[in-house]
Formats: C-alpha cells, sequence, structure tokens
C-alpha cells in the first residue's frame, strides 16, 4: 500500500511474515523493501515472489539476486541466518496470467457464439449494452 511504504524502506516488518510478494511498478530509483541487512535477521520468511523482477535496475525493491529465474528454473535459494528463502522472479510473469485468462475467457464466450442466437440471455445483454453504447458515442 502507496501510504504503508512511503517512508522508505527497508522494511523489517516484511519478515514477520512466510510469503513476500512484490509488485510494484516504480519509475526510479527507490530505497528496496528488503535487503541483505534486514535478511540476515530473517526467521520466517520462506517465499518472496518478485513480479516486478528488476534484477539489474535501480529500482529493484528486492536487491536480493542478479538474474531473473525462468519457468524451467523456478526460483533462487538465499540462505539468511540458516534460513534458506526461495525467490521467484520470473521476467515478464505477468504476460502469462493474460494469456491463461484469455484461454478461460474464450473457453466460457465459445459455447454462447456457437450456435448464435439473439434470444439467448447472455448474447441479448452483449448486444443491448453494445447498441447503447453506439448511441452514446
Amino acid at each position: 500500500d502507496k501510504l504503508d511504504t512511503a517512508i522508505g524502506g527497508p522494511f523489517k516488518d516484511i519478515l514477520n511474515f512466510d510469503l513476500f510478494v512484490n509488485c510494484v511498478l516504480a519509475f526510479g530509483k527507490v530505497p528496496p523493501f528488503v535487503n541483505r541487512e534486514i535478511m540476515s535477521n530473517n526467521k520466517s520468511l520462506k517465499v518472496i515472489s518478485d513480479v516486478s523482477c528488476d534484477p539489474d535496475s535501480d529500482c529493484n525493491m528486492v536487491p536480493l539476486y542478479s538474474e531473473a529465474t525462468s519457468m524451467d528454473m523456478p526460483f533462487h535459494e538465499v540462505d539468511f541466518n540458516n534460513v534458506k528463502t526461495k525467490i521467484v522472479a520470473i521476467d515478464n510473469l505477468p504476460s502469462i496470467l493474460p494469456y491463461e485468462s484469455s484461454l478461460d475467457f474464450s473457453s466460457q464466450l465459445v459455447k454462447h457464439l456457437v450456435g448464435f442466437d439473439k434470444s439467448q440471455t447472455a448474447i441479448r445483454n452483449t448486444m443491448e449494452w453494445f447498441d447503447k453504447s453506439i448511441l452514446r458515442m
């Protein structure tokens, strides 16, 4: 949350959780959310998912790894204070989900399009919305 992070990191409270997901879109250098110094006190953080995945950028909020992971090698493992933490940092991970979403959406939509019938509720509602929208243009 912007208000919670406005003071700048690193945030040792992250270490109170098992999982930390970083999905910040940063446009300039900012203090990281976690770093090696606070990770040396880690007792419970087991997984970091760095959706932002900026390992070679000044915008890296999780400077604990130097290269992205991949679908074949989905995590790096770091060890701080004898606590192993897995880091998932698959570059372009957000682009994978739209693909899956498109497959799911199209599989639900196709049953309404095969044998297209304007009297079907889903098609009728869609056509009414479309027609109203066109009139506003």
